[in-house]
C-alpha cells in the first residue's frame, strides 16, 4: 500500500470514528452519494490520490462541523437521555414539529430542532431544521422547518397528514408520503400563504386510525386530511371524518366503492377499476397466454378488490382462464402453489397482494426466479428490494403505476421535485403531492375557512388544478379519471441493488438518462 492509499484510509476511519461518536455520519453519506463513492468502491477504476483529497475534504468538513461552531457543541455531544426525549412510542401520534415520526430519520440537528419547537422557540427550530436540511433532505425535517416559519406568524390555516409506521419497509413509504406533502407546502408557502401541516401515524392499525381521525376531527383548527395510505383503515377513518364533515383526501387507497362513504371522501391515485383494467390489458396484448395464475389477499379489500376487477374483466375475453390462489389462507406454502400452477399450465402471474397485509410477494417472486412473466399490482412489490436476490428474482416484472418521472420529465414536478429531493421521486410522492395540492385549492377558493366550505369547493364540477403532471378534476363520486403507465423492472448497475423501474413506451435513451440521473 501506498501513501496515498495509507492516507486515505487514515482518514477516512479516523473521520468515521469522529462523525460517528457525534453522530454526524450523514455528512458522510451525503457527500459519498454525490461524489459516486458508492460506485467506486464497487469495482470502478479508483484513483488514491483523489481519494487522499477526499479525505483531507471530510477531515475539514467534520472539524468545521465540530469546532468551527460553539452553538452546536451541545447538540453533537447530547447524551442518550436528552435524544429520548423527541420520540414516544405510542399509538396514533401526532406531531406538528414537538416530536419525531420518523423513527429512523434522526439527526442532532432535528432531535435539537424538535425540543426548541416543543419549547415554542419557533425561530431556533425553524434556524436548527435549516441546518439539519442542509445534512440531509428529509421532508419531516422540511415540514417541520415550515411549520416553525408560519408559528412566528399571527395568522396560518392547518392540514393533517397519515402516514402508517407498523415497521421499517413503510417508513420508506411514509417517507414518500410526505416528500408529496412537504414539497406542495413549501410551494403554497412561497406563494405567500401561511400553511401547517400536521403528520399522525395511524400505525397501520385499525384502532389506532380511528384514534388518530378522532383527534383530527376533534382539532377544529384542521381543515382537511391527507391519507389514509390503506384501503382498510382508509373505510375505518373515511366513516368517521364524514361523520363530523371533514374532507379526506386518500393518494394510495385504491377500493373502488372507497369513496361511496360519502362526499367527503376524495381520492386522487386510481381506484382498483382503473389498475384491473390496465393489469389485463398487458396480460391479453402482451402475455397472451392461455391460464393466468392469480395470488391475492382476502384479508385485504384492496387485494381482494382487485382481484374480482382482474378475474370479471378477464371473463369478458375469450382465451384465458383463471387458477386463483389466496395468500391468506392458512398454512400458505409457495412451493405447493407452484405444484398447482404447474399442473394447471399457468403461463403467467398476477400478484395482486397488500404487501402489508400479506407480505408472500418477495417468496412468489423468488420462488418464480423469472420462470413466468409477472405482473403486479401497484403495491405488491416496490424498488425497495431487501436484497440483491429478490431485485434480481424481479427482473422483467411490470406493473401498472399512475405516475412516473418520465412521463413528462420536462415538467415541473420533476423537475421541481428532482431539485428539493436531489432524487426522482415515486408516483407515490407524486399522488400524495396531487392530494395536498387539490385540498390547498379547496382552502384557497373556500368562501370561508370551514370544514364544510372547503369540501363544496372540492364537489364543485367546475372544481380543477394541476397536479404532478394532469389536471386533477374530481368526478360526483370523489374519485379521480386516470391513464396509467406500465412500468418494468431493468437492470441498472448503478443502483445501490443494481435494478430499477422504467416506463415500457420510453425510448431506451431516454431511460438510460433517466437511470443515470437516479445515482
Amino acid at each position: 500500500m501506498g501513501f496515498w492509499q495509507f492516507f486515505c484510509f487514515f482518514q477516512l476511519d479516523l473521520l468515521v470514528l469522529l462523525l460517528r461518536k457525534a453522530k454526524v455520519w450523514q455528512i458522510i453519506r451525503v457527500l459519498c452519494r454525490n461524489l459516486r463513492w458508492e460506485m467506486a468502491l464497487k469495482g470502478s477504476k479508483f484513483d488514491w490520490r483523489l481519494g487522499g483529497l477526499f479525505g483531507v475534504a471530510l477531515s475539514v468538513v467534520g472539524a468545521i462541523g465540530l469546532f468551527g461552531r460553539p452553538d452546536l457543541s451541545g447538540i453533537l455531544w447530547r447524551s442518550p437521555e436528552a435524544e429520548s426525549v423527541v420520540y414516544f412510542d405510542r399509538p396514533a401520534r401526532v406531531s406538528e414539529g414537538e416530536q419525531l415520526i420518523l423513527a429512523n430519520y434522526h439527526s442532532p440537528l432535528k432531535d435539537a430542532g424538535i425540543v426548541a419547537y416543543r419549547e415554542g422557540n419557533y425561530s431556533e427550530a425553524e434556524r436548527l431544521f435549516q441546518d439539519s436540511l442542509s445534512v440531509e433532505r428529509d421532508p419531516e425535517a422540511l415540514i417541520y422547518l415550515n411549520n416553525a416559519r408560519v408559528r412566528q406568524e399571527d395568522k396560518y390555516l392547518t392540514v393533517a397528514v397519515t402516514v402508517n409506521l407498523a415497521d421499517d419497509l413503510e417508513v420508506g413509504v411514509a417517507k414518500e408520503i410526505l416528500k408529496g406533502v412537504a414539497q406542495a407546502q413549501k410551494e403554497f408557502i412561497e406563494q405567500g400563504n401561511n400553511l401547517k401541516v400536521v403528520i399522525g401515524d395511524d400505525d397501520s392499525n385499525v384502532e389506532s386510525a380511528i384514534a388518530l381521525a378522532n383527534k383530527f376531527v376533534a382539532s377544529s383548527e384542521i381543515l382537511g386530511v391527507i391519507g389514509h395510505y390503506s384501503s382498510a383503515l382508509s373505510f375505518e377513518a373515511g366513516q368517521i371524518y364524514q361523520d363530523a364533515g371533514l374532507v379526506m383526501i386518500t393518494h394510495t387507497a385504491a377500493a373502488p366503492d372507497l369513496t361511496n362513504i360519502g362526499d367527503f371522501i376524495f381520492r386522487t391515485g386510481p381506484n382498483n377499476l382503473y389498475f384491473g383494467e390496465a393489469i389485463v390489458d398487458h396480460v391479453v396484448n402482451e402475455f397472451q397466454v392461455g391460464k393466468l395464475g392469480v395470488f391475492y389477499s382476502s384479508k385485504s379489500p384492496y387485494s381482494s378488490s382487485l382481484q374480482r376487477v382482474v378475474v370479471n374483466k378477464l371473463g369478458q375475453h375469450d382465451g384465458t382462464d383463471v387458477v386463483v390462489i389466496d395468500a391468506d389462507r392458512p398454512g400458505f406454502d409457495v412451493d405447493e402453489d407452484f405444484s398447482i400452477l404447474a399442473a394447471e399450465n399457468v403461463g403467467a402471474i398476477a400478484l395482486l397482494l397488500d404487501r402489508y397485509t400479506t407480505p408472500h410477494s418477495v417468496a412468489i417472486i423468488e420462488k418464480n426466479n423469472r420462470a413466468l412473466p409477472i405482473i403486479s399490482g401497484d403495491d405488491a412489490i416496490d424498488n425497495d428490494w431487501q436484497t440483491s436476490a429478490e431485485a434480481e428474482a424481479s427482473l422483467g416484472l411490470v406493473a401498472p403505476v399512475p405516475w412516473h418521472a418520465l412521463t413528462n420529465p420536462s415538467a415541473l414536478f420533476p423537475v421541481d421535485s428532482r431539485d428539493l429531493w436531489i432524487e426522482n421521486v415515486s408516483w407515490r410522492t407524486a399522488m400524495a403531492y396531487d392530494a395536498t395540492r387539490a385540498l390547498l385549492k379547496g382552502l384557497q377558493e373556500a368562501a370561508e375557512y370551514e370544514r364544510h366550505a372547503v369540501q363544496a369547493v372540492l364537489a364543485d364540477p367546475d372544481f380543477v388544478t394541476q397536479g404532478a403532471a394532469d389536471e386533477i378534476i374530481f368526478s360526483d363520486n370523489g374519485d379521480r379519471q386516470h391513464s396509467l403507465k406500465i412500468v418494468k423492472v431493468v437492470r441498472d448497475e448503478r443502483s445501490e441493488k443494481g435494478f430499477d423501474f422504467v416506463p415500457l413506451d420510453v425510448d431506451s435513451d431516454v431511460a438510460a438518462e433517466f437511470l443515470e440521473g437516479q445515482n
